[in-house]
């Protein structure tokens, strides 16, 4: 018995950076391969005084530069990534930090976990060369309505590291950094 095709959704990797022009490159070349057809990185260029949005866009990323009072964080990084994407948005979108690295496979997997459960995942356990030792990044992927809202209120992951129990999870073991 042939198993059934399962489409894959159409996915935006939201990259919240600040200052992140010499690790940006690096989280950039993992997840390009990543890409599907119609799939994009949208990396946020959130209050920056370096040259973050000139990286990104020499390695083809959109980029949304926001500038605001500074006090609200990746939150708010974020939330301008968010509204950027009202413009067209997509099915899934994957939040990956600037200074992380994803493993082959981890950005579809996310994508299509969140497509399947109807609601956000998140992955868990992909390695930051520049944290502190011991501390693990993690992927948030969220599915959007047909307006490009996320399905559940956004400050449940806005912050990965608060992500509420509810949230599923799964292992994207990094074996770079």
């Amino acid at each position: 018995m042939r198993a059934p095709l399962v489409r894959v959704p159409r996915t935006v990797v939201l990259v919240p950076a600040h200052d992140e022009e010499d690790c940006l490159p690096a989280a950039l070349r993992t997840l390009e391969p990543e890409l599907g057809e119609g799939d994009r990185i949208v990396v946020v260029a959130h209050n920056c005084s370096d040259r973050t949005a000139m990286v990104a866009r020499a390695r083809g990323a959109e980029v949304v530069e926001a500038r605001d009072a500074g006090t609200g964080g990746k939150p708010d990084a974020l939330k301008a990534g968010l509204r950027a994407l009202d413009v067209d948005p997509p099915e899934v979108v994957v939040i990956i930090d600037a200074d992380c690295r994803v493993m082959p496979g981890s950005i579809r997997t996310l994508a299509m976990a969140a497509a399947a459960s109807g609601g956000p995942v998140q992955g868990d356990d992909l390695r930051c060369p520049r944290a502190r030792i011991g501390r693990i990044a993690h992927a948030a992927a969220m599915v959007q309505d047909e307006h490009g809202r996320d399905r559940l209120p956004f400050a449940r992951f806005a912050d990965a590291e608060r992500v509420d129990t509810d949230v599923g999870l799964l292992s994207l073991a990094n074996d770079v950094g």
